[in-house]
Formats: C-alpha cells, structure tokens, sequence
C-alpha cells in the first residue's frame, strides 16, 4: 500500500499550502499600505502586528490584532478575510463563516472569499458545495493553483477522478514547482495502475523536495511495480537513509 495521505498531514502539508495561500493573499493587500511606514493608520499596524502573529502561529493574537484593525477600519473587507483565516486555523469554522460573509458584503467577487468558503466545505467534509465554490473562485482568478488542488482533492472525495486529473493537470502547469500537487497526482496515477505515470511523478516530487522519505518510497514502490528492481532499490536505500521504516522492510523482503 502507499504511504500518503497520513504522512502528508503529519507533516502539515496541508497547513503549508494553506499559509503559502495566505501569504499570496498578503501579496495582494499589500496596497493597503501607505509608501512611507511611519505614515501608518492604527488599522494597519494591528494588521501588520496581527500578520506577523499569524506567521508565528500565535492565532489568539493575531485574533485581537486583527479585531482592533477592524475596529479602526470596519469597512476594508480584506480584513475580515484574514481574521477568518485565522478562525479557519483554529477550526473556528463558524466564526470565519461569519468574518467571510461580512466581507462578501464589502466585496462580492474576490476569488479568495470564496476559495475560504470552499475551504471549509471541504474541511466539514461537504465536498459538492466546496468544487461550486472553487469553480467561483478559479473564474475570478483563473491562475488560482491552490483552488484547482483543493478542487482536485474534493473530486477525488466524490469519486470522480476524471476532473481531479484534470484539475492537478491545471495546478501544475500553473505552479509547476509545487511538491504537494505532483504527489497527489502520483497518488492517482499509482492506484489506476499507470505506473509510468506515476514514477514520473514521483520523480519530480523528489526533484523538488530530495528531502521527502515518503515520496523516495513511493517512488520505489512505483519502480518495483515497473520490474526495476534495481531502481526501487536505490529509491529505497534514500527513503531509508531518511528514516523510512517501510522502505528498510522493502529492502530486506525485494533487495538482494
């Protein structure tokens, strides 16, 4: 069997795309700042203050950073937005609903509000209404990667690997340097038995990150399905040197 998914939120991949999204967000409101920082409102440096919390996962205060930024300035929806994802973090879902549609009130098309909405969805396991919000999204913001991932996981949920495919497919060719997206379409590739596929995918896993254990022991277990016994070996031997313990089993039952 792969070993995939677990280790994946073990090692909080999914945490990590979510603040990579987080910090594209914060790209985009930059322009919430003056040129000059002296120059600063109190609303912006709570929400500087309340960012830099965030980045250090103090969410309780980055929560009261975030809520005295709105007070000084209740109308600038983007801050709303980044105090829900902070709730999201915390899995305050109801209270970054809450946050989330006082921003939509402000602003009705930001790909971001509804790539949160769609968030939770998925995280409350309501995966329908989740791939309609990242559709709303990817419309705003068609180079959205994160969204068509998101999407791509949901479709799996939903059985229909097709259009998870083809979402990967998309998220890859727009961040084409991105570990998690080429993992999880290994993943897909490896359990329709396309294996080629999937070695090639896993190659570029470890291209990307030589540290990862489990994808050198995926990748392995892909070239011993392909009869390069040879070659899993040597991508066992790495997972093995990073501590896999299901790769030293592999190599001890396959390598001689």
């Amino acid at each position: 069997m792969l070993k995939i998914d677990k280790q994946l939120m073990k090692s909080g991949l999914h945490s990590q795309l979510l603040l990579k999204g987080f910090i594209t967000l914060l790209i985009f409101i930059f322009p919430f700042f003056h040129d000059q920082i002296f120059a600063q409102t109190e609303s912006e440096k709570f929400f500087a203050s309340g960012f830099g919390k965030y980045q250090n996962k103090d969410y309780y205060g980055a929560l009261i950073d975030y809520t005295l930024a709105i007070k000084n300035n209740p109308d600038n929806y983007k801050l709303y937005l980044c105090r829900s994802i902070v709730y999201i973090e915390l899995e305050e879902y109801k209270n970054a609903l809450i946050d989330l549609d006082s921003a939509m009130k402000y602003e009705i098309n930001d790909a971001e509000v509804y790539f949160y909405l769609a968030y939770i969805d998925y995280k409350k396991n309501n995966f329908k209404e989740a791939i309609i919000r990242f559709d709303r999204a990817v419309n705003l913001k068609p180079d959205y990667a994160e969204a068509y991932y998101y999407k791509a996981v949901s479709c799996l949920n939903t059985s229909d690997t097709s259009l998870a495919l083809s979402c990967l497919d998309t998220a890859v060719a727009i961040a084409p340097n991105e570990f998690m997206y080429y993992f999880k379409r290994a993943r897909i590739h490896f359990l329709q038995n396309n294996y080629y596929e999937a070695q090639q995918d896993f190659q570029q896993c470890v291209k990307i990150k030589p540290t990862s254990a489990e994808a050198w022991y995926n990748l392995g277990y892909t070239q011993y399905k392909l009869k390069d016994v040879e070659a899993a070996c040597n991508s066992w031997y790495e997972a093995s040197r990073l501590g896999n313990a299901a790769a030293r089993k592999a190599i001890v039952n396959y390598c001689r």
